[in-house]
């Protein structure tokens, strides 16, 4: 039997699906002359990544889960409009019938799989992001310290796209918070990034009230993980002493925190 990378094959299902929901979301918030352009993307999506968890379940020797994703893939078809079939949520969010499904399917295959559980792998994106610490202060690489939060932004997702391909740029959530928009996304790893720059104490206090704020209660069908990365351009609070604040507080999304020791702006 040919041998397939079944890695591969749920983290492209998962980027699928998670673009065919943020698409369907653009496409629930309006009516345009285009609108058959998001339409075949969402169609095209939800298709390939039930193929690619059929493929995946065959190669895993998984008949009766094989025979659910394709009663699944029947039933989508099925819906009023087929795979394109949403529903909205209380607060107006957009879901894709078949998206739930599919997500289902992805995490029943990791566990048949033995996939690293993804706290172990937050742990790593979390060394790799000390690591940056070095480069985007490297003034043989750019010609100033960053001066600014997008300057950390920037040159961590440059690190970072080499790690993660499929990396997004102020990801769209399929349920957007008022005053919460991440700044990358790691859909590999169902993880969240928020980078902040922070140069007193009483600025680092006001940004871990605001994120705790506009993160409590927050539930999402994409994400598991938040990051919060905090540049200091002085020593100020301690990793520990962030991650014991974001810890003794009630909030239902998994965040943590890295603190990268900056350098002063001269």
């Amino acid at each position: 039997m040919r041998e397939f990378d079944i890695d591969a094959l749920l983290s492209s299902a998962r980027s699928l699906i998670g673009n065919a929901g943020r698409t369907a979301q653009v496409l629930g918030s309006r009516d345009g002359p285009d609108d058959w352009i998001l339409e075949e993307t969402i169609s095209d999506g939800v298709g390939d990544a039930f193929s690619q968890l059929s493929v995946a379940a065959e190669a895993m020797n998984l008949p009766h889960l094989l025979a659910e994703i394709k009663a699944a893939r029947r039933r989508c078809r099925r819906k009023k409009n087929g795979y394109l079939y949403y529903q909205h949520d209380p607060d107006g969010g957009v879901h894709l019938y078949a998206g739930d499904r599919i997500r289902r399917f992805i995490k029943a295959l990791e566990v048949g799989y033995g996939r690293q559980p993804s706290y172990r792998v937050v742990r790593d994106v979390e060394g790799i992001l000390r690591n940056c610490i070095g480069p985007i202060t490297d003034i043989k690489l750019f010609s100033e310290v960053p001066q600014k939060e997008s300057d950390v932004h920037d040159r961590i997702e440059a690190i970072l796209k080499c790690v993660f391909p499929d990396l997004i740029r102020k990801p769209a959530m399929s349920k957007p918070m008022k005053n919460f928009i991440p700044d990358t996304g790691l859909p590999q790893i169902r993880t969240l990034l928020e980078y902040k720059y922070t140069t007193t104490l009483e600025q680092e206090k006001t940004i871990s009230d605001d994120v705790l704020a506009d993160t409590a209660g927050y539930r999402s069908v994409d994400w598991d993980n938040i990051i919060l990365v905090v540049y200091q351009t002085s020593r100020l609070h301690t990793e520990a002493q962030w991650n014991n604040h974001l810890a003794e507080c009630t909030a239902s999304a998994r965040i943590s925190a890295v603190v990268l020791p900056g350098v002063p702006v001269s």
